[in-house]
């Protein structure tokens, strides 16, 4: 027995050959594939959302620039009214289209009330610069009147549909 022992490395065999060591992480498997494939469609799908988003309430951004420079400028109460008139009468066009261009008076301030939600103080505020907006001696809070059309720039609903079509109704 010993001999049949001794004799076997004398034999032609060739060495043992060992098949490669299996990675722990690749190739993966179809389920990890699938989990990828929705990871990264997922991802690309948020990034595509934000950039809308972002770029459909680009103009909430530049009107509000826009009265931040009110701000600094020392404009009287009259000018600052014309100014904040404008400001919000572009906000609503841009928002809502033409459709929003012929609104006016009592149905303007509505409008603006009714699309952002906007509180008594701030209707308040909106009514008389509603009423002041074009008398030589205007009288207004003018950190109020900014506040508010901050609150309405940015609180203003993209989609609101008006229940009136303007002020012929």
């Amino acid at each position: 027995m010993k001999e049949a022992l001794n004799s076997a490395p004398s034999l032609p065999l060739a060495d043992l050959h060992r098949p490669d060591a299996i990675s722990a992480w690749w190739p993966l498997a179809p389920g990890w594939w699938l989990l990828l494939f929705l990871g990264v469609t997922l991802a690309a799908i948020a990034v595509v959302l934000f950039l809308q988003h972002r770029r459909r309430n680009k103009y909430r951004k530049l009107a509000t620039k826009t009265l931040n420079t009110l701000k600094d400028q020392q404009l009287d109460d009259s000018q600052l009214a014309q100014q904040c008139s404008q400001i919000l009468k572009r906000t609503v066009l841009t928002a809502y289209g033409k459709s929003a261009a012929n609104i006016s008076g009592s149905h303007w301030q509505q409008f603006l009330t009714d699309s952002a939600g906007l509180s008594q103080q701030d209707q308040n505020c909106l009514q008389r610069l509603e009423e002041q907006r074009f008398r030589a001696d205007c009288q207004l809070n003018q950190a109020e009147l900014i506040a508010t059309c901050e609150r309405y720039i940015r609180q203003h609903k993209r989609r609101y549909k008006p229940v009136f079509g303007g002020c012929n109704d």
